[in-house]
C-alpha cells in the first residue's frame, strides 16, 4: 500500500490474526506492527505518516522517494533554488565595482586632436584604452600632459579601469597620482574635498545609495537565519516571516537601483561624477574632449535589477509555502 505524505486517510484492519503477523489481504496494511485489541476490525486514521486509531498508534516506515514527492517538501526545493539565485544575484550586484563606467570613443578623440592638431597630438596606451593628451604651448616649458582614464564605479568605490600591472606601467610613463580607487564612505581621505553644490547632491544620493545597499545585505542574511529556522523546524511563522524578509530585501534594493539610475539621468551624459574628477583631475580639465566619453551602465547594475525581480518571486513563494505547510506539512523522517 503506497502512503501519501502529509494527508489523511483511512483503512479498516483484521486484527484477528498474531499482531506480529498480520494478515496480507484486502483491508490490511502490510508490513507495519498493529496494536493488539479486543475487537476484529480497527480503523485507522493515517496522520502525518502515523495510523491512529483506537487501538494505538503505528508509526508507517516510508520510502525516501515517497518523502521527497510530497508536495510541499517539492515546493520547498523549488522555493530554497529560488531564494538561493536572489541572494547570489544581489549578493554580487552590490558588491560589484561596474555599474557606472567611463570610457573614450577613440574615433572621436582622434577626430577632435584632428581639428586642432596646432597644439594638440594624442598617444594611445593599452590597447587604445588611455589617450595621452599633449599640449604645443610654443614655451620652453611645455605642458604636462594630460592622462584620460578609463573609470568603472560601484554603490562602495570607484576605481580607474586598469589593471594593477597597468597602473604600475602608467606611472612609470610620468602618471603622478597614487590613487588608483577613492572609497565613497570615506571620499576625502587622501584628496580635497569639493565645496560645489552639484558635489554634495552626489554625495548625498551617493550615501542614500550605500545606505540601501547595507540594509538590503542584512536583510538578506536575517532571512537566511529564519528561513532554516522554519524550514528545519519547522515553524510555519517563521516561513512567513522569511517571505516578508525577502519582500524588504527586494524594496531596498529597488530603492539602490533607482537611485543610482536616476544619479545617472539626472547629470548630463558626459558628465563625469564629482569622485571621479577628484581621483582624475585631469577629468576636469580637459572640456574639449566632453563630448568624447562614453558613461555607461555595467554589468553589476543589470545583475541588481535581476536580482530584485527574482527576490520579489522568492518572497512569494515563501509565503505560498507557509500555507501549503498549515495543511500540508513537512515531514522528512522516513
Amino acid at each position: 500500500m503506497s502512503v501519501p505524505g502529509g494527508g489523511e486517510s483511512t483503512a479498516t484492519t483484521d486484527l484477528s490474526s498474531s499482531p506480529s503477523n498480520p494478515p496480507e489481504g484486502r483491508g490490511s496494511i502490510p508490513g507495519i506492527m498493529l496494536p493488539p485489541s479486543s475487537s476484529s476490525t480497527q480503523q485507522y486514521v493515517l496522520r502525518s505518516g502515523r495510523y491512529v486509531g483506537r487501538g494505538g498508534e503505528v508509526k508507517v516506515k516510508r520510502k525516501c522517494v515517497e518523502v521527497a514527492c510530497q508536495p510541499s517538501v517539492v515546493f520547498l526545493l523549488a522555493t530554497v533554488c529560488m531564494t538561493a539565485l536572489a541572494s547570489v544575484l544581489l549578493y554580487y550586484a552590490l558588491n560589484g565595482h561596474y555599474w557606472e563606467m567611463l570610457n573614450y570613443d577613440v574615433d572621436k578623440v582622434n577626430e577632435i586632436v584632428a581639428n586642432n592638431s596646432t597644439y594638440l597630438s594624442v598617444k594611445w596606451l593599452f590597447n587604445d584604452r588611455v589617450p595621452v593628451i599633449t599640449y604645443e604651448s610654443g614655451y620652453t616649458t611645455p605642458d604636462p600632459p594630460k592622462y584620460l582614464l578609463p573609470l568603472h564605479s560601484g554603490v562602495w568605490i570607484s576605481c580607474i579601469d586598469l589593471e594593477e600591472k597597468d597602473f604600475k606601467d602608467l606611472q612609470q610613463l610620468g602618471y603622478q597620482k597614487a590613487n588608483k580607487c577613492v572609497d565613497h564612505l570615506d571620499p576625502y581621505k587622501d584628496i580635497p574635498k569639493s565645496t560645489e553644490a552639484r558635489a554634495s547632491w552626489q554625495h548625498r544620493m551617493q550615501n542614500l545609495a550605500i545606505a540601501c545597499a547595507m540594509v538590503c545585505l542584512i536583510l538578506l542574511g536575517s532571512a537566511i537565519v529564519v528561513g532554516l529556522f522554519g524550514v528545519c523546524r519547522p515553524q510555519i511563522s517563521a516561513v512567513l516571516v522569511t517571505g516578508v524578509i525577502y519582500v524588504l530585501s527586494a524594496t531596498f534594493a529597488l530603492f539602490t537601483l533607482t537611485i543610482v539610475h536616476f544619479k545617472h539621468k539626472n547629470r548630463n551624459d558626459c558628465e563625469p561624477l564629482d569622485v571621479w574628477t577628484r581621483l582624475i583631475p585631469d577629468l576636469a580639465s580637459s572640456n574639449e574632449f566632453r563630448s568624447a566619453r562614453r558613461i555607461t551602465h555595467g554589468g553589476s547594475l543589470y545583475l541588481g535589477w535581476a536580482g530584485a525581480i527574482v527576490c520579489v518571486l522568492a518572497s512569494i513563494m515563501w509565503i505560498l509555502l507557509s500555507k501549503m505547510m498549515r495543511y500540508n506539512p513537512i515531514t522528512f523522517s522516513t
